[in-house]
């Protein structure tokens, strides 16, 4: 009777797949298996597919992992490799994280390649070049890989071409540029809803209720509308990063392809970001969340859920509570005299030429603020030079380190203000062309959904006072900025 035995197969990239690795690695191992007297069951071969044996550690090889684990469990010390290359090319990891745990176990361990019918030892003089040769090669074409990457995307602007890589839903790839297509329309779908504050749970769930195919043509996750939401190639923009080890470069193109989604939209998004940061989650039944107050002590009033029975039904009721003075508001009931007053207002928003202007000057204050801030951090950083010099001189590493910190510190800082000017003139475009006005046009006409009643508050809600005796006191603003720039 045949020896059982097991059969490893590591096929290192997509390319690869056009030359059928994997049938030419199997059939090698199986004709040696038959020839050595050994036994290798289809449910026995391990394939591990589209890994790189040279950036990644053994231990991060999930097949590799995996063929350990059932060698421990079924008790069979045997495995069959195509060649030593398939092993590793890193020099070290495949014995640090397999051959010596298995070793341990078993005490003897027969490991072969197609190449050698004698069993392999990694203390074997040629084993230990081989892997050395291995690692050098890999290094090299990595070396070859990035240059190239590197060289394609510093190319003159009418020569830049796409690298090679996944093609992002909603584009087709022609002679490596990117071209919206039909599913673009699901992209701009995906954004426009969380726009309005739609979690990215509830926007899968309504792509999978309207049966509309993802990406891979199964069911959307929220993981997939998440890649989508956090890619910056919908807004026209190729960013790539070219990592080595630890060390990362990022290379950005604006304007590289046709975009799908409006920089006003992304901006629209990031505002709501900051909203939800102050005020809290957009997914509440509670639309007034940190934005009630009592009229007497000024505490902003709690939310709280309550519940009863008649007549073996149970009820829920859902309240907003001063605790200090001891009184509740019912939810339902405020939030109706809110809703109602909110749709006034905002029709009158829309109708009154006076608020538009009220709304550009708001925006040429937050301009003008943020053109002496970064004036102002410009000239610490320039101070920071200066001081950087004499601490060279002195040889002062303490301060030169705290010079260095400092200056991280506020490069971060002058980061954080263009990108709010950035979403300054976005949102003051969209005001000028009507974009952003635009989109409460059907407020009063159609159902609002519970998200995109809490971002209308959070908006055009200043704030609302309340006390146990008198009717609610609300406060408009047509400043939607306020809040988004509170850190000034």
């Amino acid at each position: 009777m045949n020896q059982p035995a097991f059969a490893y197969i590591r096929r290192s990239s997509y390319k690869q797949q056009q030359n059928h690795s994997v049938e030419t690695q199997k059939a090698r191992i199986l004709d040696f298996a038959k020839n050595k007297g050994l036994s290798i069951p289809e449910d026995f071969i391990i394939i591990e597919d589209v890994t790189s044996a040279y950036s990644k550690k053994a231990s991060q090889r999930k097949a590799l992992m995996r063929l350990k684990e059932h060698m421990m469990e079924s008790g069979i010390n045997t495995v069959v490799f195509n060649e030593e290359s398939r092993m590793d090319r890193t020099g070290y990891t495949f014995v640090l994280d397999f051959y010596r745990p298995l070793f341990q176990h078993f005490g003897k361990l027969n490991i072969y390649t197609t190449e050698s019918t004698e069993v392999w030892s990694p203390d074997a003089q040629q084993v230990k070049i081989a892997f050395l040769l291995y690692q050098q090669e890999s290094t090299i074409k990595s070396e070859r890989a990035i240059g190239d990457l590197r060289t394609r995307l510093q190319s003159e602007e009418g020569k830049r071409r796409r690298p090679g890589s996944k093609v992002p839903f909603g584009y087709n790839q022609v002679d490596n540029e990117l071209i919206p297509n039909n599913q673009a329309e699901i992209v701009s779908f995906i954004y426009y809803l969380h726009s309005w504050g739609h979690s990215m749970k509830y926007i899968a769930e309504c792509l999978n209720y309207a049966d509309i195919p993802s990406a891979t043509n199964g069911k959307w996750a929220v993981s997939s509308i998440e890649s989508i939401l956090k890619n910056k190639v919908y807004t026209g923009t190729l960013q790539w990063n070219i990592k080595k080890g630890k060390a990362a470069e990022t290379f950005t193109f604006p304007s590289s392809h046709p975009s799908i989604v409006p920089t006003t939209l992304i901006e629209l998004i990031e505002m709501n970001y900051q909203l939800q940061e102050t005020y809290g989650r957009m997914n509440t039944p509670f639309l007034l969340l940190n934005k009630v107050c009592c009229s007497n002590c000024q505490q902003t009033l709690v939310c709280k859920n309550a519940s009863t029975k008649r007549s073996g039904k149970s009820y829920k009721y859902q309240y907003y509570i001063c605790t200090h003075c001891s009184y509740k508001w019912p939810a339902e009931e405020l939030h109706s005299t809110v809703y109602e007053k909110l749709v006034r207002y905002i029709k009158q928003l829309l109708s009154d030429n006076e608020q538009h202007k009220v709304m550009e000057q708001s925006i040429q204050q937050h301009q003008l603020f943020f053109d002496q801030c970064i004036e102002e951090v410009e000239h610490k950083l320039n101070l920071l030079l200066t001081k950087e010099a004499l601490a060279k001189a002195n040889s002062d590493e303490k301060l030169l380190d705290l010079i260095m910190y400092k200056n991280e510190e506020l490069i971060q800082e002058r980061e954080l203000l263009h990108s709010k000017q950035q979403l300054l003139e976005t949102i003051h475009e969209s005001l000028l062309n009507g974009t952003f006005l635009e989109r409460f046009t059907l407020v009063s006409e159609e159902s609002m959904h519970t998200q995109e009643l809490r971002l209308l508050i959070l908006y055009f809600v200043e704030s609302i006072t309340v006390s146990a005796s008198s009717a609610p006191k609300i406060t408009f603003s047509s400043d939607v900025l306020r809040d988004l720039f509170a850190e000034e």
